[in-house]
């Protein structure tokens, strides 16, 4: 599993399992399907046959709960994590602007 340990922190928000099927969409564009296997306030982790980067900054849209700007903070196979980007600081945006 790659993972960027630098800046791991303690999660504030509990994550909860589901299986609920969302649209993501990447910087040029293209759209896919993917399955989101667990959720949280702050981020999520989903299974996708489309191979993502760590740093990459997607927009996920979850049926009946709108849509949120994430960059991809890990990967393990087809699986990965992603961080929500809730615009909470001035650090958090300039990671998801440099893709850090």
């Amino acid at each position: 599993m790659e993972r960027e340990t630098i800046d791991w922190k303690t999660r504030v928000a509990p994550r909860r399992g589901v299986s609920h099927t969302a649209s993501l969409e990447v910087a040029d564009g293209r759209r896919f399907r993917v399955l989101v296997t667990n959720l949280s306030y702050t981020g999520c982790q989903l299974l996708s046959e489309q191979r993502l980067e760590i740093g990459q900054t997607v927009g996920l849209s979850l049926p009946g709960r709108g849509s949120m700007d994430a960059q991809v903070r890990w990967t393990a196979g087809d699986c990965y994590g992603l961080q929500f980007l809730l615009g909470q600081s001035t650090v958090e945006d300039r990671r998801a602007r440099i893709g850090v």
